[in-house]
């Protein structure tokens, strides 16, 4: 049972640092990687360790996946963490024992690594085929839980299957490469085939970092250039209201006094080029001394119920409590934009007051803070106001202005009709627009917001700008929704991931085909091997056996043939005698008999010596030294002499090189040659014989070439065997043994014998011998 538990902790612990690894590689938005070495490393330990040890899987899996998912801001998203994190741990597990359900059926633990067939079927029935459950279960529970938006649902399921089924390909063949076989043993060939996989690894991971910081900031890139792009519009537009301001105070600075008509006539074009703008106003300043007898003028220009007024606790207008100044609205443009206004003091609401005040007292347009429009009821919007002054736009002096303060212009603007029209069809690209006035309440900051990013997902990139309007500071904030990097997702670097990845996947299959091959050829070794072994066992009893059993015929063969010797040289001296005391005193048959017992023994003892000397040759030791072979000729040609003088033959030769040999044999072998060209000639035709010499690398190529009857191609090798003769003894005389003891002689010396030869052109045969080494001066012996 602790083995048991220890197997598990060892499994959970690989499967959870396998899933770090693999989310360093995951790219956004979403949870999926084009490589997920933690199913190669589930599947190998279940092949491994077996399939109750899914535990492992199981609790590897789920520490994963929390960490990633985890949010303990409450126990409902607690709750929802956890969730996601079993879900997405079953389903690792579900595709774990699947495969090794799927290979353990169809494959076989056995065969893996010496079957390059089962080893494929491996790789695909637990890679391909058994990833598809993840693929499926991991990104829909995203996908339920807002994790991930629905344009990227597709694409995670693309990627979580390709991810699993590349760590697959790739890691099962490394751990079956380094615990099914002996390391001890393979550890070289382990090395060699599993380096260059790991190698091109972490380069294609390299490569993509790369191209994934590339990619990233060409999306930063252009985001920032269209935010910024919406900031200067923004702030051009602000711009542009401020100056329609400072032109009615010019307007106002210039006469003496305006009239309801001129203020429309002047407005009235101003009204129909600012978007957002939802009317103009003028507000005299009015003292508590002066209010009576103003209320009086207006009611006699057409308002029969003008009274200044204020806002009660209910929102509606009454008539305003008593004060030092009033500002009431008078002027407004168009008519029907504000209505039910008329009259109505901006100096007897606070934040409208304090808007008026910083622009009395600054001299130029001020800009209110959010605030709740008197009409319609509870529109939110902004005031810009503008101090009004006699003679000119401004004086230096707060003294001076407030002397010369005629009232404010001011202008109504609707928030969200201001902001769209300043920022234009942004939010059609996907970017998130938040407009916060930094100086407000906290819960009047926020001026504008164009809406949380469709589909969930959180947000991948901000931008913020700061813009002072009218005395106030402005941020605008600009968010990448995450499902904006979907729907403008490059293919380039998630293909080179991929197709780099996949190159590594093949090069772990033909890894494990080439395990598998190796481990196949070793058995077949270690078979071949045993029986080799075997073989060379019997062959050494054989050759030990053919060793003694040719030591006892040659030894056999000498003790023989010298046995016989001494009855032959019986035979041959009393036949010589019979023929000389008894010729022409018996019958002419007995003379021919005693003639055919003495040609016969002197055959046989022929015959023995020969044997006797091939024996000698393939038999004792091989004492070599220097040879020279002019003297070595010299003396053949004086053993031969009377043959020579016989046959009146003519031998030539060239200068003959010295060569490493034993003096002995290599005698006996220019005497036969020199012999043979002599004997097998046509009757009544001198024998010419000529030796020559050529160097041919590190041996001396010579040759023996007479003017004989010479030799059919047929009886080239025919005529290098024992005892075969291609003429009767009546033609020419021999025992043939001669040629098959100087083959041995050349073959002894590590040389070649062969004839060049056509019947009635001559013969010429070639052999080689060892050339003499620089410096070596050792004289070899006359023996053989």
């Amino acid at each position: 049972m602790n083995g048991y538990l220890v197997r598990v902790a060892v499994l959970t612990a690989a499967y959870a640092l396998a899933g770090r690894l693999g989310l360093l590689l995951a790219i956004p938005p979403g949870y999926a990687t084009a490589i997920w070495p933690a199913a190669g490393v589930a599947l190998a330990g279940l092949m491994l360790l077996g399939r109750q040890h899914w535990p492992g899987v199981l609790l590897g899996s789920f520490i994963v996946n929390v960490s990633t998912s985890w949010d303990g801001g409450s126990a409902a998203l607690v709750a929802r963490s956890l969730s996601i994190a079993g879900a997405i741990a079953a389903g690792a597990t579900l595709q774990a024992l699947l495969g090794e359900w799927l290979v353990r059926r169809y494959v076989g633990y056995r065969n893996i690594l010496t079957q390059e067939t089962e080893a494929v079927r491996l790789l695909l029935l637990g890679g391909p085929l058994s990833c598809v459950v993840n693929a499926l279960i991991g990104p829909w529970t995203l996908w339920f839980a807002g994790l991930i938006a629905t344009p990227a649902l597709l694409f995670n399921m693309w990627t979580w299957w390709v991810g699993d089924s590349i760590g697959v390909l790739i890691f099962v063949p490394l751990i079956c490469a380094w615990t099914l076989r002996p390391i001890r043993t393979w550890i070289r060939q382990q090395l060699a085939l599993t380096l260059p996989l790991l190698l091109l690894v972490v380069l294609v991971v390299i490569l993509f970092f790369s191209a994934s910081a590339r990619e990233e900031q060409r999306i930063r890139s252009g985001f920032e250039q269209q935010a910024q792009q919406v900031s200067e519009n923004f702030e051009r537009q602000w711009s542009n209201r401020l100056l329609t301001m400072d032109a009615i105070r010019g307007f106002y600075a210039a006469s003496s006094a305006v009239d309801a008509r001129e203020f429309h006539l002047f407005v009235e074009k101003l009204l129909l080029t600012q978007p957002g703008l939802q009317a103009l106003e003028f507000l005299p300043r009015v003292t508590q001394a002066e209010r009576a007898g103003f209320e009086q003028a207006m009611r006699a220009a057409g308002d029969p119920d003008f009274a200044i007024r204020e806002a009660g606790p209910d929102g509606h207008l009454r008539v305003a409590a008593a004060r030092e100044h009033y500002y009431p609205i008078v002027f407004i443009e168009p008519p029907g934009a504000v209505r039910g206004v008329a009259g109505f003091d901006l100096a007897s609401e606070a934040l409208r007051n304090d808007t008026l005040q910083r622009a009395v007292k600054s001299g130029r347009s001020a800009v209110s803070a959010q605030l709740r429009l008197i009409h319609p009821i509870d529109a939110q919007g902004l005031l810009v106001m503008t101090p009004l002054f006699r003679g000119t736009m401004d004086y230096p002096s707060a003294e001076a202005r407030e002397q010369n303060l005629v009232g404010v212009a001011l202008a109504v603007f609707r928030i969200d009709a201001m902001v769209q029209a300043a920022i234009g069809n942004l939010d059609a690209t996907g970017i998130r627009f938040r407009l916060l006035d930094q100086g407000a309440a906290p819960a009047d900051k926020l001026l504008f917001d164009s809406g949380p990013p469709p589909g969930g997902g959180g947000i991948a990139m901000s931008h913020a700008d700061t813009l002072e309007v009218g005395g106030r500071h402005w941020r605008l904030v600009f968010d990448l929704p995450a499902a904006y990097l979907v729907e403008h997702r490059s293919w380039q670097t998630w293909g080179l991931l991929a197709a780099g990845l996949g190159l590594s996947a093949l090069l772990a299959l033909l890894l494990l085909v080439v395990l598998a091959r190796q481990s196949r050829v070793q058995e077949l070794v270690t078979e071949r091997t045993a029986e080799l072994q075997k073989a060379e066992l019997r062959l050494m009893h054989y050759a030990a056996e053919l060793e003694r059993s040719n030591a006892e015929l040659q030894q056999f063969a000498y003790a023989a043939s010298h046995d016989l010797q001494a009855p032959l040289r019986s035979i041959i001296g009393f036949s010589q005698i019979l023929q000389r005391q008894y010729k022409g005193r018996l019958d002419e048959d007995a003379d021919e008999f005693l003639q055919f017992i003495g040609s016969s023994a002197t055959r046989m003892q022929a015959l023995i010596l020969d044997l006797l000397s091939l024996s000698r040759v393939g038999s004792g030791e091989f004492i070599s030294g220097v040879v020279d072979l002019e003297e070595v000729l010299q003396q053949a040609q004086q053993n031969l002499l009377a043959e020579i003088q016989a046959r009146d033959a003519l031998l030539t030769h060239e200068p003959l090189p010295t060569i490493r040999g034993n003096r002995g044999q290599v005698l006996q072998l220019l005497q036969n040659l020199l012999a043979n060209a002599m004997k097998f000639q046509r009757s009544g035709e001198r024998p010419r014989v000529q030796v020559s010499a050529e160097r041919a690398g590190s041996q001396w190529r010579l040759s023996v070439r007479d003017n004989g009857i010479g030799i059919a191609p047929e009886f080239h090798e025919r005529i290098f065997q024992i005892f075969q003769r291609l003429h009767t003894i009546e033609e020419y005389e021999g025992t043939g043994i001669g040629l098959t003891l100087c083959r041995k002689i050349v073959e002894r010396h590590g040389g070649r014998l062969w004839l060049e030869s056509s019947p009635g052109q001559g013969a010429t045969f070639f052999f080689t011998l060892p050339a003499v080494d620089a410096g070596d001066e050792d004289r070899a012996p006359d023996e053989p």
